[in-house]
């Protein structure tokens, strides 16, 4: 069953004063003697409340005075549909705060950094590179470089995994962004990695439409003679097909010239594998 922690009045006064900005208030309630390192039992986390107000300030405070980097919130340790999941206190603690932003709590994130010991984690939604692709082309600047720079520097892994054994660089080809993605694909020790499911990042580019992340790829030397045999499907052919799905991004015919970089590649439709002795043809369902 989900845990039960009661709330701890002091716990909501400075969550409170956090969401009114109340900075004093927040300094005196920690000068009081509170405890910012206990699991935390108001509805809302103090750094995620500076985070979102983009108040370094406030950020600083709260970390200078032993609040934790990662979600440490009852919130944290059970699923709010409030099913018997309970992650254990390591998954938790993978849950990096500073690696969660968009373009408005990013220079918190950028701070937060000053004091942080890892930057990979399993979890790509706490993942600062993962944010970063995330963030759309109109609000990459100087603070994301630094950001990006600084993370790279801290050891951060474009091919860490995730427990189900998929490699961050299958997420981050799919980002919205091409300053970042590109240079996070060219950091990849295996553009060719494959998901237990069989996936490549090509193959991920391909279904997603993502044309400039696949002309990198395939620079970086992704391979093209992939994809869903077993349902006589390539990665050509899922480029057609998304192709003839999505015409209106093919009016210039940037989807056109795509499919014809993959070809002089060798790129081929499964028909063309099959007709070539590349594939044996897969037997029919039953």
């Amino acid at each position: 069953m989900a845990i039960k922690i009661k709330i701890n009045k002091k716990h909501q006064e400075l969550s409170d004063a956090c969401c009114e900005g109340n900075i004093a208030r927040v300094k005196a309630l920690i000068d009081e003697g509170l405890d910012l390192r206990e699991i935390w039992t108001a509805d809302v986390y103090p750094l995620v409340i500076a985070q979102h107000s983009g108040s370094i300030e406030l950020a600083r405070m709260l970390v200078d005075n032993g609040m934790p980097l990662y979600w440490n919130s009852k919130y944290s340790y059970r699923n709010l549909d409030y099913s018997e999941y309970l992650p254990a206190e390591d998954e938790v603690r993978q849950r990096l705060l500073f690696g969660k932003f968009d373009e408005n709590s990013l220079p918190v994130s950028l701070a937060l950094l000053d004091y942080a010991q890892q930057v990979n984690t399993p979890d790509p939604g706490y993942s600062g590179l993962y944010s970063a692709s995330a963030l759309e082309n109109k609000y990459t600047s100087a603070i994301s470089d630094e950001y990006v720079y600084r993370l790279l520097e801290m050891g951060a892994d474009v091919d860490h995994l995730n427990p189900r054994g998929e490699s961050l660089l299958h997420l981050l080809v799919l980002g919205k962004n091409d300053k970042y993605v590109e240079q996070f694909i060219r950091l990849s020790r295996d553009v060719n990695q494959l998901t237990p499911g069989g996936m490549t990042p090509l193959m991920r580019a391909v279904i997603g439409g993502r044309l400039n992340v696949i002309r990198v790829l395939l620079e970086c030397g992704a391979r093209v003679d992939c994809g869903d045999f077993y349902n006589k499907v390539t990665v050509l052919d899922d480029l057609i097909w998304y192709r003839d799905r999505n015409s209106y991004e093919n009016r210039d015919g940037a989807i056109d010239q795509v499919v014809e970089l993959m070809r002089t590649h060798g790129a081929k439709t499964y028909a063309e594998m099959v007709r070539d002795g590349d594939i044996e043809e897969a037997p029919q369902g039953e």
